[in-house]
């Protein structure tokens, strides 16, 4: 059976639209890169501290930072 995958958080794709890596990205979080990985994957989600930061690191606002609803993948 496969796993099923809800999307929460819209990371990955805000990071493909900047052409930031998930590594640059995690440099600049000071956070490894297997944990961004795994959160541009939606397999785990950012503290809600961290989305200030992000927000700001990959100038969106928070709120375009997730999805208003669980997605199926």
């Amino acid at each position: 059976m496969e796993k099923e995958i809800i999307k929460i958080n819209r990371i990955g794709e805000v990071l493909d639209s900047k052409g930031m890596s998930q590594r640059e990205l995690a440099r600049k979080m000071n956070k490894s890169y297997n944990s961004i990985n795994e959160i541009c994957l939606n397999k785990r989600q950012p503290r809600l501290q961290d989305f200030p930061k992000l927000s700001e690191i990959l100038d969106v606002p928070m709120n375009e930072l997730i999805v208003a609803e669980k997605i199926k993948k």
